[in-house]
């Protein structure tokens, strides 16, 4: 219901008047302006997200006062009870950098994109899709040698990266992309022959596990 909409802007736009560095508030009005078809608005957007990020690592910093927003919050305990730690409240700004830089994407804002995904990834690195947003930014702006490193620790830390890599359009036909690609292939097929054979010369012929071997 688009009325929804109207009436989350309002009440949001309210609490930024009261608390303009209220990072809940502003990260919220930037996902209207940037999911909402009547508001849609991606430099609003973009301006939100970057506001949000910049306030909730200064409260992560801090560690005072907004941080009991329920941007962090559970719903099924009670606020007295919630107590937000610096990790979660640095994962907020991360991720309000990646949405960011995801409107600076659609823009064709390429190298903007890159820069604040860059900063969601430092902020949280555990926040792999800011670096994964990174990468493919750099790589839409014709930069895919610096795109490889953000690309292989993003890989490393979850493989499935690497097919989403085969998916993405700005990523996979760059020749660097490919390279890492290969090279964490060989990489990838090299420890496992080691890891075979080294079972290979323990197994005990006969046993379940020598006919396991025989299969792979």
């Amino acid at each position: 219901d688009a009325d929804f909409y109207d009436d989350a802007l309002r009440n949001l736009e309210r609490a930024v008047a009261i608390e303009p560095a209220d990072f809940f508030a502003l990260h919220r009005i930037g996902l209207v302006h940037m999911y909402s078809p009547k508001h849609m608005d991606l430099s609003s957007a973009e301006l939100f997200f970057t506001k949000s990020a910049k306030y909730a690592l200064a409260e992560a910093r801090s560690a005072t006062g907004i941080g009991q927003s329920a941007l962090t919050s559970d719903a099924l305990t009670s606020f007295s009870e919630q107590v937000p730690t610096d990790e979660s409240i640095k994962l907020q700004s991360a991720e309000a950098y990646l949405f960011a830089a995801r409107a600076c994407y659609i823009q064709g804002r390429f190298n903007d994109a890159a820069s604040l995904a860059a900063q969601g990834f430092r902020a949280a690195p555990q926040l792999l899709e800011a670096g994964f947003m990174q990468a493919k930014a750099l790589a839409a702006a014709d930069n895919d040698v610096q795109a490889v490193a953000p690309l292989e620790l993003v890989i490393h830390e979850d493989r499935f990266f690497a097919l989403k890599t085969l998916a993405d359009l700005d990523l996979c036909p760059k020749p660097a992309v490919q390279a890492l690609l290969q090279r964490l292939q060989s990489d990838a097929t090299a420890l496992a022959a080691s890891l075979l054979a080294e079972c290979k010369r323990q197994v005990i012929a006969g046993s379940n596990a020598d006919s396991l071997l025989t299969e792979i």
